[in-house]
């Protein structure tokens, strides 16, 4: 039951990787989104880990 729920969450979120080539952006690019406060994110670490279900910020 457990690792359904942590599953679930990880099919959540999103590394920087992730959203780049999803989103059609360059990395640096999106780091710069989420320091800016223009994308749904959150830093742990050095890392940022992005919500999947938001909207392509190049729109």
């Amino acid at each position: 039951m457990k690792e359904e729920v942590a599953l679930a969450l990880l099919d959540e979120i999103m590394s920087t990787e992730e959203a780049s080539k999803l989103w059609g952006l360059h990395q640096d690019h999106v780091k710069r989104l989420c320091r800016e406060g223009k994308v749904i994110c959150r830093k742990f670490g050095k890392t940022y880990i992005l919500e999947k279900n938001q909207p392509n910020p190049k729109r």
